[in-house]
């Protein structure tokens, strides 16, 4: 399941959070044989945002893991590239049928294959659609609060959480 790190941007009323992800590597994940051979936005200091789901409870300025379901790549990838393809041997099975393989007719042959394709792209995206909505981000685990991030700027304590005896003998009021 793929790991992500980021930082929840903004909260949505319907328990989604908007998380501003920055990839740790330049280029497609265990792809580096098509990174200069396609257009990618996955560039040295470039960030991803995405919309997750938040079941843990992360507010804004949270450091967080957000993770991907891995079989969603795999069940997406089979609605749009599977059914497609099963459209046109549908239509290659159909042309077969009446043009008396293939032996007559050839242009309706070629017209029906492609009348398959069309309709498996169209049944794919449809598909697509309608099951790929599960498969949202989810942010799984909060890493760092931001009061904690803010807390490790300072060696102190963060100041809303001091005491004046815990200032270490500075002379500002804490």
């Amino acid at each position: 399941m793929p790991e992500y790190e980021g930082f929840i941007a903004s909260l949505k009323g319907n328990g989604k959070a908007d998380v501003i992800i920055q990839p740790q590597n330049a280029g497609i994940p265990m792809a580096p044989e098509l990174n200069d051979k396609v257009c990618h936005c996955a560039t040295d200091g470039s960030t991803l945002q995405v919309e997750a789901l938040n079941p843990v409870g992360a507010d804004v300025g949270d450091q967080v893991c957000v993770t991907l379901k891995s079989d969603a790549v795999l069940r997406n990838a089979a609605m749009l590239l599977g059914i497609p393809a099963g459209g046109i041997v549908l239509g290659v099975v159909v042309a077969f049928l009446l043009t008396n393989g293939f032996s007559a007719h050839a242009g309706l042959g070629i017209l029906i294959i492609g009348a398959g394709l069309l309709l498996g792209i169209i049944v794919g995206i449809f598909c697509y659609k309608r099951l790929s909505s599960a498969d949202e981000p989810v942010v799984e685990r909060i890493i760092r609060t931001r009061l904690e991030m803010a807390s490790s700027f300072d060696r102190n304590k963060v100041l809303s959480q001091t005491t004046s005896s815990q200032c270490h003998g500075c002379s500002n009021p804490c």
